[in-house]
This record gives C-alpha cells, structure tokens and sequence, in this order.
C-alpha cells in the first residue's frame, strides 16, 4: 500500500473530524488526488480541514432578535458596516481575517502565487501576534483574543505546509504557551487541533518511506485524544484516521495504539465498535482464522478442511479497477504456485452473483468464492469482512500448513516470495 492510497482514505475521515467547526474559506489547503484500493470509506472530499475556534456569545435569544427587528423598522437606511478603529485588537483581527479571506492574485505564474501566499501568511501572523498581545489578559477580549489565535494557527501551518519549517516548531510553540495559559480554553484546544491537522498535512505530502509525520499524526491525535476528552466529536476520527493511515503503512504497532486508545477512553461509542473487529485482524497472524462459508455454487466451505496446505485468502470485487489490474499477475502467481499445492480461496464483495459468474468464467478463475445468497450479507457486508474489518481490497491473506494466520498484509509484489517460504516449509526435500 503506498503513500498516495493512504492519503485517499485519510481526507473523508479527516474532513468528519472537523464537523461543525469547520470555517469555510480560510486559506485551504492544497487537495490529495490518487487511485487507491477500493475502500469501506468513500473518499468524497480532497481539501486539507481548515481551522476554527468557535466564538463565544454568538448565540442569539429569540426575542432579543425580535428586539432588533424592531429597532431595524425604525431606521430607514441600513447602517453603514464600520471599520474598527486602527490600532485597537479589533482592526488587527478584521485586517488579519480580511488578508485570509483575500483570493489569491489572478495569474497562473506558480512562483508569483507562493510568494503572495507566503506574504500574506506572514502579515497575518505579524497582526495577529499584536492583537494577541492587546487580548491575552483581559476576560473582556476573550473572544478577540481566540479569533485572533484562529487567524495566527491558521497562518502558521499554511506557511509550514508550504515549506517554511520554522513555522512548525514556531506553532508547537505556540501550542504550548496556550496550554499552559489555560489548558482548558477554547485557544489550548484550538491549538493542539492545528498540531494534528498539520501533522496530517505533512504526512499526506510526505514520500511513501518518509514516515516521520505519519508517526507524528498518531502522536498528536492521541495527545489530542488525552487531553481534550470532552472533544469527542473530533478526536474520534481523527484517532481513526490514524490508526487506518498507520495500519496500511505496516506501522502496526502505531495502529494498535491509536486503535485501544478510542476503545479505552471512549467504549461507547460508534468508533468502539468499529475497531473490535480491526484489532482482531491485526491480531490474528500467528492464529487460526475464521473462514467458512457458503460458495457460489452453493457448497460449505471451511478453511479448516485444508489443514495441511497453503492458503492464499483474496479479497475482492469485479468492480475495482485495483484488483483488475493485478488480476493478470495474480493468475500468473497462482498457476505458478498450485502446481506446488497452494489452495485458494476468494472472499468476493460483489454485489450480484451474475455479475461474480460472468467475471469468474471470462477470467477462468476456477478457486472457491465465499459469496452469500442473502442481499444483506454481500459486499461490504460480508461476515468474514465485518468479522475481521477489512477496510480495502484487494488483500491478501496467507494462511500456513498449520492453520495459522502467516499475513493479513502482504503485498502483490512479494506474494510468490512469501507463498515460496511457506510451501518449502513442510516440503520434503530431494535426495
């Protein structure tokens, strides 16, 4: 699984992750594109969640509202809308958050649209530190003072994730002073979210065998997580994002993590559940798995019967352009492989049996599909699929002469290798 499929499952959790809270246009980040394996998740959104602080007070009494239409009645023009006054906190935050808002200059020159983007984040983080300065200690200006911190993260990762990485440790750095101000303010939480969002960011445009900001994702999920516990809402996607971008790179421990943190910290909820079943597939090498079934053609079908053999387990539908495009080199393995005793078994996600049918003959793929005849038992919804939580296809399992689980994890490219280290377990050698 490489980098570029990883980053197509995190952006629908990540884009749930931001929920309510999410501010529309204020300097979104660069889009993910790629072709991946198709997943349980549809990756509908392709922009990096921006950041917001909620502002307080902004809740309006019904009768206070009637109050002002009243008022509204009695003037017969409309109020002009007032500029603050320059040099107050109130100025600094409108021109802060005027400068976020502005469009990008209208010009195709790359090198031109960095350097407005890099002066603009620049005038931003220059404005709202002076605000900051004029706010941070009066009660009366909480509100300003957050805004002003929403327009100040917002600057500094847009300027890291473009390259300036100074901005990074300038934004932890800011995440600390505002936990230690007040751990449980709007700002500290606000704060610690654009630690993830931007570790997240920096991962998705890492190199696939870079993966010191994937790790850094998990972290600050988890931090997140811990420390804001009140903040369900987004720490449950994102420490789900994490788990499944850690798990599909191999980083199993880091997956793990992330995974028992929501089932500890947060037992009921809808994420609990879902990761039950992930940790039992992460768990499952080195143990017998649970594969049985009915096939096409309508006979049980049990792993167990092939105790003794090699087992390659493959998860698949016709309709992924992912497994189309392997099918001609898996068929190459299999041939290869049977003649030495490998068996297989396919773990279909196809919704229509006519459809699996056609498929099978066309392509003479002549191993046993488990594939129920109930509606509600077929795609996604398929019970070994829901039993383990397999999250994209095609995988490839391989299962040993002993019955164990060898991989939940192997890859296309080194599937006869690892089909070759398990029949020459057992075989007898020549004389």
């Amino acid at each position: 699984m490489n980098m570029k499929s990883i980053r197509l499952r995190l952006i629908p959790l990540l884009c749930a992750a931001c929920g309510v809270w999410l501010l529309a246009g204020c300097g979104g980040s660069g889009a993910a594109s790629g072709d991946g394996n198709a997943t349980a998740e549809n990756a509908t959104a392709s922009k990096l969640p921006t950041l917001a602080i909620p502002a307080k007070g902004n809740a309006v009494d019904p009768d206070d509202a009637e109050d002002d239409e009243d008022a509204d009645e009695m003037d017969d023009d409309k109020a002009p809308l007032e500029i603050p006054k320059a040099g107050t906190p109130e100025r600094l935050v409108h021109d802060a958050t005027k400068l976020l808002l502005e469009p990008p200059p209208a010009t195709e020159d790359i090198a031109a649209l960095k350097k407005h983007r890099k002066e603009k984040n620049e005038k931003v983080v220059k404005l709202s530190q002076q605000a900051i300065q004029l706010t941070h200690k009066d009660p009366e200006k909480e509100r300003l003072f957050n805004l002003a911190v929403h327009n100040l993260l917002e600057a500094r990762t847009q300027l890291a994730l473009s390259g300036e990485t100074e901005s990074i440790d300038l934004l932890n750095e800011d995440a600390a002073a505002l936990f230690k101000r007040d751990p449980k303010s709007a700002a500290a939480l606000e704060s610690a979210y654009a630690q993830v969002n931007l570790a997240y960011g920096l991962a998705k445009a890492a190199p696939a065998d870079e993966l010191q900001w994937l790790h850094e994702f998990a972290r600050s999920a988890k931090h997140f997580a811990v420390n804001f516990p009140g903040e369900e809402r987004r720490s449950l996607p994102l420490l789900f994002a994490a788990g499944l971008s850690c798990e599909l790179a191999h980083e199993t421990k880091e997956a793990v993590a992330c995974y028992t943190l929501i089932r500890k910290d947060f037992p009921n909820s809808t994420f609990a559940a879902r990761v039950a079943p992930i940790l039992k597939r992460i768990k499952l090498v080195g143990n017998p798995p649970r594969i049985a079934g009915p096939t096409l053609g309508g006979e049980p079908f049990a792993i167990d019967d092939l105790l003794g053999k090699v087992v390659l387990v493959v998860f698949w539908s016709s309709e992924t352009e992912p497994f189309q495009e392997q099918l001609p080199q898996l068929l190459k393995i299999v041939r290869k492989q049977s003649k030495r005793g490998l068996e297989v078994v396919g773990i279909n996600l196809d919704q229509d049996d006519s459809v699996v049918r056609k498929f099978t003959l066309e392509h003479k793929i002549a191993w046993p599909q488990i594939f129920y005849t109930e509606a509600e038992k077929r795609g996604w919804a398929h019970p070994i699929v829901t039993h383990y939580g397999v999250m994209d296809i095609p995988a490839y399992w391989l299962i040993d002469r002993s019955g164990n689980t060898a991989s939940t994890t192997v890859k296309l490219t080194a599937l006869s290798a690892d089909i070759d280290k398990l029949l020459a377990d057992g075989e007898k050698p020549e004389n």
